[in-house]
């Protein structure tokens, strides 16, 4: 069973949505029309909501006051001032500015969290990943009024609208709750709405959230200032004073009902003619783009012609002079040609001799290779070296650099008596005992006198190996730089070969071209007289052409701009027609149709505690209180510093 008491009062706080969300069109939403001026839409809308609203008396002198809240990042205040401007009927307007010892009626905590853990602002700026930004408000101003037999509290009935930018390279898939995303390419314009305090008016505390929640995916997080602006004057301007029974509110009702259809009907009759506007729209700006394109073409085109004309008359004049050179010319390409017909030829066969030759000249200097790496193989071995693998012509420069390295310390005579002596187990100190005794007279022990010119010879050997394997390589790559050159010289033969012969087929049909070029001067100057002749005709010509082709593209190119605008007009129009219609039929399913449709009685709470609403907020008008009597009314506006 629905419980008529809550669907009553939902019911109710849906129509004050519905009032506030009309009456803010283009604030909350299309911020960057606010200075334009209001266009019939609005004013249709307007008068459907008149029958709630007050008329209010503008005769007389009133103030308008604002009231500026400068706060942290966090959202903790800042400063505040007020300004006040004094609206004289008759008389100049004035401005005062004041800075109250007061906070704002609302207070606002704003908290960050980077996937799923709460961060400081400070810490969040630059940081990437999940940011869920919450900004809670919590309303300080209310009246204890009766209702249903009981005192209660009655708050304030701000509306509080929350706006920021973000830039689309830092922010994606941008969500916000109770709220609207709009992306215009590069940036994001993200708006929100909350009644903080209006659930506890109405008893609906779960169906009115007192904060508003903007996450989205963020690379290198920056975020400029962002803007609340709380106000309630629509709530003061709401008329319940004539509602004071059932009866009452069902005719309040039956009227709104009408009005909503009416609404309805022509929201939705605007939305079709926009639409089909703008479809129509699509094919004009085609139209237009394609014209304005081409008499841009056109007159670019109609000057060059000009230009081109004026040059042609003159080269046709230089034309028929040298025609007599051309046709003398002709005759000796045809000869030329012919030449270079029988030279060709003769190069394709001689390239094609010295191309047979190729392979038996590099296999030779391949054999020739193979041999000096052997006998250098030989040569290493026989003093005593032993090569890692055999040599060939791709290895033999690493195998011979790594027998350098490790034989280029061996190349000092005493280092190389040093390891010759390690390796035959003997210490210099026994080495010098040896040479000491075989210079004795007495001693002359030939045995002795062998084993030390051993050490000596093999010590020099290996003193000299170092530079031999540096000599051995720097012949070898001697021989490799020719080797190469050789090849590259075969392949050369055989491209130029091929060359050769293309060109000798080339030559051919050189010579026909040639002889045909040679009759087509002829012709040429047979038809040079009548060709300057339309020259001078063409000149006159294009220059008409040009002159008209200027103010032609002149016009259309204005054309083009208007009609740039026109559809740029058209398509905010289509969009906001579209939300329009779309938030009409939502307000009519989800207010008026049931609050027209409710059983009635459980339905005197909700005037009450309408009325009570009403009433609180009309009272409230001032936040210093100085308005000397007069009529006035008061809006803050929020400003949270940026997150850099």
């Amino acid at each position: 069973m629905i419980n008529l008491k809550k669907q009553a009062w939902r019911t109710g706080a849906l129509c004050l949505a519905g009032v506030v969300a009309l009456s803010v069109t283009g604030v909350s939403v299309y911020a960057k029309t606010s200075e334009k001026k209001e266009t019939a839409v609005k004013e249709q809308i307007r008068d459907a909501v008149d029958d709630i609203w007050k008329s209010e008396d503008t005769s007389a002198a009133s103030i308008e006051e604002t009231v500026y809240v400068i706060l942290n990042a966090d959202g903790t205040q800042q400063k505040i001032y007020v300004s006040d401007w004094l609206k004289n009927q008759g008389e100049k307007d004035s401005y005062t500015q004041s800075n109250p010892d007061k906070d704002a009626p609302i207070s606002l905590k704003v908290t960050y969290t980077l996937d799923g853990k709460e961060i400081s602002p400070s810490d969040l700026n630059g940081q990437s990943g999940h940011v869920v930004i919450r900004y809670d408000y919590t309303n300080e101003l209310y009246e204890t009024r009766e209702i249903a037999g009981k005192e209660e509290k009655i708050y304030v009935p701000f509306a509080v609208m929350t706006g920021m930018i973000l830039d689309n390279d830092n922010f994606s898939n941008i969500k916000v709750s109770s709220g609207k995303v709009i992306n215009d390419g590069s940036h994001s314009v993200v708006t929100g709405i909350v009644f903080p305090g209006l659930g506890t008016n109405l008893d609906m505390e779960e169906d009115f959230d007192d904060y508003l929640e903007v996450e989205a995916d963020a690379t290198d997080f920056t975020m400029n200032e962002s803007y609340c602006i709380a106000t309630n004057s629509v709530f003061s301007r709401l008329d319940f004073s004539n509602v004071d029974d059932l009866d009452d509110l069902t005719e309040a009702m039956d009227d709104l009902e009408d009005a909503t259809n009416k609404l309805l009907d022509g929201t939705s009759d605007l939305y079709d003619g926009v639409t089909e506007l703008y479809d129509k729209s699509g094919d004009l700006q085609d139209g237009v783009k394609e014209l304005s394109d081409g008499s841009n073409d056109l007159r670019d085109g109609a000057y060059k012609v000009a230009d081109g004309t004026v040059t042609l008359r003159g080269g046709v004049g230089s034309l028929r002079s040298g025609i007599g050179t051309l046709q003398e010319g002709t005759k000796t390409l045809l000869a030329g040609t012919q030449s270079l017909q029988s030279g060709t030829n003769d190069l394709k066969n001689g390239l094609g001799q010295l191309t047979a030759q190729n392979d038996t000249l590099n296999g030779a200097a391949g054999q020739v290779f193979d041999t000096l790496l052997k006998t250098a193989a030989s040569q290493l071995t026989a003093a005593g070296l032993t090569l890692p693998e055999e040599l060939t012509i791709s290895n033999y420069a690493t195998i011979l650099n790594a027998l350098y390295q490790q034989m280029e310390p061996l190349s000092d005579a005493d280092v190389a008596l040093g390891y010759v002596l390690q390796q035959a187990g003997l210490t210099i100190e026994k080495y010098q005992g040896m040479v000491q005794a075989s210079q004795s007279v007495s001693s002359g022990d030939a045995a002795l006198q062998a084993n030390l010119k051993t050490i000596q010879d093999k010590a020099t050997s290996l003193s000299q190996a170092a530079g031999s394997i540096a000599a051995l390589k720097a012949s070898l790559d001697g021989y490799n730089q020719f080797y190469t050159g050789l090849q590259t010289y075969t392949a050369g033969v055989a491209s130029a070969s091929a060359g050769a012969s293309k060109l000798a087929d080339g030559s051919a049909q050189v010579v026909a071209g040639a002889s045909q070029l040679k009759d087509g001067a002829d012709k040429l100057a047979d038809g040079s007289k009548e060709l300057y002749d339309g020259a001078d005709t063409l000149v006159e010509g294009a220059r008409d052409l040009a002159s008209g082709s200027g103010k032609l593209a002149n016009g259309v190119n204005e054309l083009s701009d208007g009609s740039d605008k026109l559809i740029d007009g058209i398509s905010q129009l289509k969009d906001g027609s579209k939300e329009l219609k779309d938030g009409m039929i939502e307000y009519n399913d989800e207010a008026i149709s049931k609050l027209t449709d409710m059983d009635t009685d459980e339905l005197q709470e909700v005037i009450d505690r309408m009325k009570a609403t009403s009433s609180v907020s009309e009272n409230y008008n001032s936040f210093t209180g100085d308005n000397n009597g007069m009529d006035s009314s008061v809006k803050f506006i929020y400003k949270i510093n940026a997150v850099k």
